[in-house]
């Protein structure tokens, strides 16, 4: 069993978190920049891959 934030190689792991707003508008605007190109400037993204092995 693996951490999800600690992805095994060859392994990505992708997250999107909504913070939500702080003002009472409901209105959605989309991140014009960044990885994810359909986030929304209320969400977090986390990309994680593993690409090399060290043992130690």
């Amino acid at each position: 069993i693996s951490n999800q934030g600690t992805p095994i190689l060859g392994e990505t792991f992708q997250c999107l978190y909504d913070i939500g707003s702080s003002s009472s508008s409901s209105n959605t605007t989309i991140a014009k920049d960044g990885p994810v190109s359909w986030a929304s400037d209320n969400n977090v993204t986390f990309i994680a891959e593993q690409t090399s092995h060290h043992p130690q």
